[in-house]
């Protein structure tokens, strides 16, 4: 029979093994979300995904108010209530790349 001291301790001591398996998680660059644990490059990776998806939609957004800025070109009036909202999505979603940017694992 081997003796398994992580066991020992998490049995006798769970607040002592928590801290300890905390201490090992740091140097094995995981990051434990909400009670589960991911790979620290494997976060970076979903994170740049998420921006660039973030991107991507404030460039399709970007796109539709000037289809609708065009009409002033062609003499017909722009659906204000329209820009209006376009520029409220295009404003949450860059703030939300602001907040993903600032997040650090």
């Amino acid at each position: 029979h081997s003796f398994d001291a992580a066991f020992a301790l998490r049995e006798l001591d769970p607040t002592a093994y928590d801290v300890d398996f905390a201490d090992w998680l740091d140097g094995q660059s995981y990051v434990e979300i909400n009670g589960n644990y991911y790979e620290q490059d494997a976060c970076e990776e979903i994170k740049d995904g998420l921006i660039n998806d973030l991107e991507s939609e404030i460039d399709a957004l970007e796109d539709e108010q000037a289809e609708e800025l065009e009409k002033e070109s062609d003499n017909e009036e722009p659906d204000e209530k329209l820009l209006d909202s376009l520029n409220d999505k295009i404003n949450d979603l860059n703030d939300e790349i602001i907040e993903l940017k600032a997040y650090t694992f």
